[in-house]
């Protein structure tokens, strides 16, 4: 499967909730120029959206005739490859994988929806975002589990100008994160790593 869109980080936070739907496998691409068998498709970002046997469309815009319209909820999106792709079990089984969709949920408790470029949803709790601390958010998600590097942060959020704004942001987020049982550690000489 195939997730094309202009926007990484959206298209990066969509693979992780098709992942932890059970779907593998699932390749993130900003090419229109080629035919795919299973793809999520962002409209907003070609003149003329990639060819897929089956597809899900999303867009910002109304009208566009998009599957789904952005800011969209992520079990709306599972419900729909559940319907157009098939359930994980029989399309996209995972072999050899120990890494089980449950074993995930109970390493990572915290049940988050982003769907909206200036909000998240953590545990039911809506929290309000800057668009940097949305930014910063959608790169430690797309990395859950893992340590995020400051340079990885600086790059990916501040455009390599940093200073110190990413113990800043970093700061911001744990604040708005207190009560939600999700939240953000330090790894020494690491980086940060969301839990």
């Amino acid at each position: 499967m195939h997730i094309v869109s202009g926007d990484t980080l959206f298209a990066r936070m969509i693979q992780i909730v098709l992942e932890n739907a059970g779907y593998t496998q699932i390749i993130v691409s900003s090419k229109a120029n080629r035919r795919y068998d299973l793809a999520v498709i962002d409209l907003d970002a070609f003149t003329e959206p990639p060819q897929a046997d089956q597809y899900i469309t999303f867009s910002r815009m109304q009208g566009r005739g998009a599957d789904l319209i952005r800011p969209f909820r992520t079990d709306e999106l599972v419900a729909l490859a559940g319907e157009r792709f098939g359930a994980p079990s029989h399309a996209h089984a995972r072999r050899g994988n120990t890494d089980t969709p449950d074993s995930r949920r109970e390493q990572f408790s915290a049940e988050i929806a982003v769907s909206e470029p200036d909000s998240i949803t953590v545990n039911g709790v809506r929290i309000g975002l800057s668009p940097k601390e949305y930014r910063l958010f959608l790169v430690l998600l797309s990395n859950r589990g893992k340590a995020v590097s400051k340079d990885v942060l600086r790059s990916s959020v501040f455009d390599g100008c940093d200073g110190n704004n990413t113990e800043v942001y970093i700061s911001y987020l744990r604040k708005k994160l207190e009560a939600t049982g999700c939240r953000i550690a330090t790894v020494h000489k690491k980086g940060y790593i969301l839990l």
